[in-house]
């Protein structure tokens, strides 16, 4: 019976030392204040709570977050809770210790999605925890996390491997108590994987985000009319930025196409079947086409024929075909130059 009690108190104490990866959650939240999604005081081991959460709604988001929270409204933002915590590891080594998670609810989990990846692709350095949530990255100074309709940040200014463990944790703890899935915007798989880095991904769906992505023109230039959805990628070797807008059908990608290429023609650009390439801004070229339901290309290269080689790969990505190449020229046949031999002598 001795033996027994032991065991139970020696299981008691593994469970404590291991921390909050083996805690049991409450069950997760399906919808209303994201609030509940907050880890409460002490769920994380070592997090404790400073303040009581705060909700944060459109009205309040401005006056919190001044021109940022333009980036959250053009996603589709509908409500947000914070809250301050002190991370008593790093109290306890004289670092700092404050850490702030913010829990923003979106209109879809493609906005979720969207906003993450516009706050999270240029984290230095990153480390991607795609097991976390639908998806989390983790930098220097705190990290990011998307699932269903929610994207999280959590701030924290140390730096530690101690730091960066307590950022994870909270990311892993919140992710549990989110409930719902967490489709990636179809768009994505357009992108050439092997061509485009596409762990730094952005993601638009409406004129409003795609300003904040890629900035082109007050004008709206690829006729983003509703239910299109576009993905921009910096190719691997970072010698370009691949795009591809996918619309409803193929009717309205024939109209976007026809918006971007009367506006590749105001900046001087030239059709190269089966692309248009246009010079934007002085010095960089931009190489676009339409296929199906899709028009794509890329923007920035350094020289037009880096445009059209990019261009080729994205279009053979999505199905598509270049023309063959035109037949070889045939040759002309040049008169001989060889005189005759001298007559024989009699």
């Amino acid at each position: 019976m001795r033996g027994a009690v032991s065991l139970m108190w020696c299981v008691a104490l593994v469970g404590c030392l291991c921390g909050c990866d083996l805690e049991e959650s409450p069950p997760p939240v399906l919808d209303g204040d994201v609030a509940a999604c907050l880890p409460a005081d002490g769920a994380v081991q070592g997090l404790t709570l400073i303040d009581p959460p705060t909700k944060i709604t459109k009205d309040e988001l401005a006056k919190l977050l001044g021109a940022e929270a333009d980036i959250y409204l053009a996603y589709g933002f509908d409500h947000a809770a914070s809250a301050r915590y002190t991370n008593i590891w790093s109290k306890a080594q004289g670092d700092d210790a404050e850490i702030h998670v913010h829990i923003f609810r979106m209109r879809s989990p493609a906005a979720a999605f969207g906003a993450y990846a516009y706050q999270s692709c240029d984290l230095e350095p990153p480390v991607h925890h795609r097991p976390i949530g639908a998806g989390a990255t983790i930098g220097a100074l705190g990290g990011h996390l998307w699932k269903a309709h929610c994207y999280v940040h959590v701030a924290s200014r140390d730096k530690s491997p101690d730091g960066r463990d307590m950022v994870r944790k909270t990311l892993k703890h919140v992710a549990k108590r989110i409930a719902g899935d967490s489709p990636r915007p179809r768009v994505l798989v357009s992108l050439p994987a092997g061509m485009c880095d596409c762990d730094h991904v952005r993601y638009f769906s409406n004129k409003a985000n795609f300003d904040l992505v890629h900035w082109i023109a007050d004008a709206d230039v690829l006729a983003l009319a509703k239910g299109v959805e576009g993905a921009v990628a910096q190719t691997a070797d970072g010698e370009a930025t691949a795009f591809v807008v996918r619309y409803p059908d193929a009717a309205a990608a024939r109209n976007g196409w026809n918006a971007y290429r009367t506006f590749l023609e105001s900046k001087g650009g030239k059709p190269a079947a089966p692309f248009m390439i246009g010079e934007y801004p002085a010095g960089t070229f931009g190489a676009a086409l339409v296929h199906d339901v899709f028009v794509a290309g890329v923007w920035d290269a350094k020289t037009a024929k880096c445009a059209t080689d990019y261009a080729a790969r994205v279009l053979t990505h999505l199905g598509g075909a270049l023309p063959p190449p035109p037949p070889p020229e045939p040759r002309k046949k040049t008169p001989s130059t060889a005189t005759a031999p001298p007559p024989a002598a009699p």
